[in-house]
């Protein structure tokens, strides 16, 4: 079980509470913030995280998927695809297809900052 993070911060319910996750979700969400985070940006450990800044051609979704993949290999059983890419403004939205055992589920990600 872990803290559910909403909009890049620890979400909060209506009387002041942490919202918690768990499962599938927790999952997910642990796949989606070692996409996002820089590889070795994190203070506490510089393993997590990923390069998809580095990949510089975003209509190469089969080299985007290697380096989203790479930064899972520590997480079991979990395959993401890259199902689309675009860039808005400074970001890039990346489509993913996240598999783990026998679920599934379409999401979307932002990669800030990326140029």
């Amino acid at each position: 079980m872990d803290a559910k993070i909403n909009n890049r911060d620890i979400s909060i319910d209506s009387v002041g509470n942490y919202e918690m996750t768990d499962g599938f979700e927790e999952i997910i969400q642990q796949i989606i913030i070692n996409i996002t985070v820089p590889k070795g940006k994190f203070i506490y450990d510089r393993e997590l995280g990923s390069y998809c800044k580095d990949c510089k051609n975003i209509d190469d979704l089969k080299s985007i998927e290697m380096l989203v993949n790479e930064s899972l290999f520590n997480m079991n059983d979990v395959y993401v695809k890259v199902t689309g890419s675009e860039m808005v403004s400074k970001e890039l939205k990346l489509n993913l297809n996240i598999s783990y055992k026998e679920l599934s589920a379409d999401r979307e990600v932002i990669i800030y900052d990326y140029l």
